[in-house]
């Protein structure tokens, strides 16, 4: 499965000035399928990407229903740009996650952590919507996160 398979062969759209791309406010609507415990969880929620000194943050609120319950959730990441088009991506206590060009339009990484490996892909659409999808395996996991993006007006 490929972030163009989860789109219904949507397209991809060649991303040269990245900070340009991602700054901004954006709706944020993930879902989780845990096919170890055979369940599906969803976020909803607004992530707001802008510079602060010279690196662009990633900024994420919302409420996550896991199984019934609804849950305030909240995470952030760092860009470091290392071109017009290219940054490297990093967890909030500086650990790095991994890099992101989209010159092409998607971008494919691996990350590893612990005996976790974090497949990922991420596809920009058009100027106003991209898509990630991880897959995520491990002793004690094997996951599936589709996020769709779209921009906010404002």
């Amino acid at each position: 499965m490929s972030v163009n398979d989860v789109e219904g062969g949507a397209g991809s759209y060649g991303v040269d000035d990245l900070a340009d791309f991602l700054i901004g406010r954006w709706s944020v609507d993930r879902r989780v399928e845990d096919r170890l415990l055979n369940v599906k969880h969803h976020f909803s929620g607004v992530a707001e990407i802008s510079y602060e000194r010279d690196d662009i943050w990633y900024r994420e609120t919302g409420v996550f229903r896991v199984q019934g319950a609804e849950l305030v959730s909240a995470q952030a990441r760092r860009y470091v740009p290392q071109s017009s088009a290219v940054v490297d991506v990093y967890f909030a206590d500086g650990r790095f996650f991994h890099n992101l060009d989209l010159r092409d339009g998607t971008w494919c990484c691996v990350h590893l952590c612990g005996s976790d490996r974090y497949e990922g892909e991420t596809s920009a659409h058009d100027v106003d919507h991209w898509t990630t999808l991880w897959r995520v395996t491990g002793l004690q996991k094997n996951l599936t996160l589709i996020t769709h993006y779209r921009r906010r007006a404002g």
